[in-house]
């Protein structure tokens, strides 16, 4: 009976790690979509700008208010926030490659005691 509680509780504990694992993988999934489409969406919006002719008057968001802005300023903006969300990206990637291996072993683990 003891040796019954004890599997139960390595079971549950298998489960509850697979399900961790699950959810830490789909959040970062998550993470690494919103962060391709900001990428898309700075480089739709450096194009549009670039395409401006210089007596465009241009807006730069600063918070919840826009403030008159130069069009080299607000490219060199957009740049820098590529730069940082492409940095992102790749931490993004390498928890992603953490989170599937600790997915996988969990789902081993989880079948061993299954099969058991």
């Amino acid at each position: 009976e003891i040796n019954m509680e004890t599997e139960a509780k390595a079971l549950g504990d298998a489960q509850k790690e697979f399900i961790l694992a699950h959810e830490q993988l789909a959040a970062v999934v998550r993470s690494l979509q919103l962060a391709k489409t900001s990428l898309h969406k700075n480089e739709i919006t450096k194009v549009e700008v670039g395409r401006l002719t210089t007596d465009h008057k241009v807006y730069k968001s600063v918070g919840r208010m826009f403030v008159l802005s130069t069009k080299d300023s607000v490219v060199a903006s957009l740049e820098d926030q590529n730069k940082k969300i492409n940095e992102e990206m790749i931490r993004y990637q390498g928890l992603k490659k953490t989170y599937e291996t600790k997915k996988e072993l969990a789902t081993k683990h989880l079948q061993e005691l299954s099969a058991k």
